[in-house]
């Protein structure tokens, strides 16, 4: 009886496979799974089969490899310790001059089930990106965590239900798909490289200029794609402190068109700095993590802190209003605006800065849809 009910039960083998392989995300796999019996038992055993044409779905629209290529420096990088400094060296030098091993070539189940786990994992940041991005009221949207386990991927703040359409992976274009993989992939690796403890040993090394020398040649597009999914990072930052901190989601847009130009003026720019002198703890330096590292500061900021009840309607303490009031500290360390200005047309080739300092512009354009090529077949 079950299985007239299951429909995947009816289908060849070769169809459930090639059906799960399309798939661009772990949690659309996850709910076909828990659906159906069939579904899960040929997850179960075809499991290796169905990851590597996942892999392939997701990485194939790559003409130049260079998802691939910075995902394998990711999950290869060596551990950071005193016995380690040659092997990171030699690493970013495979990095570097695109000679590291092809998983698919070696047939190395070990690396592209590694690689299934790193992408997953991202899949999980390009959606929330997305689903944030397209919200109907950004200002509530943005204040709400990744749902790192939920296979529906609602918006939350606290307890409460947020008005989203939650976007997958499979609503993409494979062009998109691919933009946004380059952009998070390459965020984590800069993550990685220019981490305070790493960067010490890559920056006196050989390869230290070819790193700086990597970014140099970047496009109009590429330099904005980094940045925006920088920000994006940074949003997070600002989700877990208003999570666990009193303050107060926005309320919907209901006012009139005259009316919006008066909402408090943090309702549409979020700065985790100001959020996180919302905590009463002693300030200390930023270093932009990976969002691995986000992951698991959400995971241990849950379990130390109880969530605050309610929606808060109130204005922002004297600090919110005396920031945007143009009354800031001296010791405030937000970054101060340049004078220069700088106008950059399409294709131009920029320096990328240090991915903690400023952007050369406030303009962040739809890089999933525009300017990256990418395979037509």
């Amino acid at each position: 009886m079950a299985n007239k009910m299951d429909f995947f039960a009816q289908l060849p083998p070769e169809i459930r496979i090639r059906i799960m392989g399309q798939m661009s995300s772990k949690s659309a796999i996850s709910r076909i799974i828990q659906a159906s019996p069939a579904m899960l038992a040929q997850w179960i055993q075809s499991r290796k089969t169905i990851v590597r044409a996942v892999l392939i779905n997701l990485v194939g629209g790559d003409i130049y490899g260079d998802i691939l290529h910075d995902a394998l420096a990711i999950i290869h990088m060596p551990p950071i310790d005193s016995s380690s400094t040659g092997s990171i060296i030699n690493h970013v030098g495979l990095w570097l001059t695109k000679t590291l091993s092809d998983p698919f070539e070696q047939n190395d189940s070990k690396t592209l089930d590694t690689l299934y786990r790193l992408f997953s994992r991202l899949a999980v940041f390009i959606e929330d990106f997305m689903t944030k991005a397209t919200a109907p009221f950004p200002p509530r949207a943005y204040l709400c965590l990744p749902r790192m386990t939920s296979l529906d991927g609602e918006l939350y703040f606290r307890d409460q239900s947020i008005d989203a359409r939650h976007v997958e992976l499979d609503d993409l274009t494979c062009s998109e798909r691919n933009r946004f993989l380059r952009a998070f992939v390459r965020y984590e690796l800069l993550c990685k490289l220019y981490a305070p403890r790493l960067w010490k040993i890559l920056e006196p090394s050989e390869y230290g200029d070819q790193v700086k020398q990597s970014h140099s040649d970047l496009h109009i597009w590429e330099y904005e794609m980094v940045h925006c999914v920088r920000e994006y990072a940074r949003s997070i930052y600002v989700a877990m402190f208003a999570n666990f901190t009193d303050s107060w989601l926005p309320n919907s847009q209901t006012a009139s068109g005259s009316e919006k130009k008066f909402l408090y003026p943090d309702t549409y720019w979020t700065n985790p700095n100001v959020f996180f002198a919302n905590l009463d703890l002693p300030r200390s330096c930023y270093h932009s993590a990976s969002l691995d590292e986000l992951s698991e500061q959400d995971r241990l900021v849950k379990l130390k802190f109880r969530y605050p009840e309610g929606e808060q309607q109130r204005r922002r303490s004297q600090k919110w209003q005396d920031f945007f009031a143009g009354r800031k500290s001296d010791d405030d360390f937000e970054w101060q605006d340049d004078d220069d200005k700088f106008e950059r047309v399409a294709g131009e080739r920029i320096v990328i800065p240090r991915l903690f300092e400023r952007p050369v512009t406030e303009r962040m354009i739809p890089f999933w849809r525009y300017g990256m090529p990418v395979s037509t077949e």
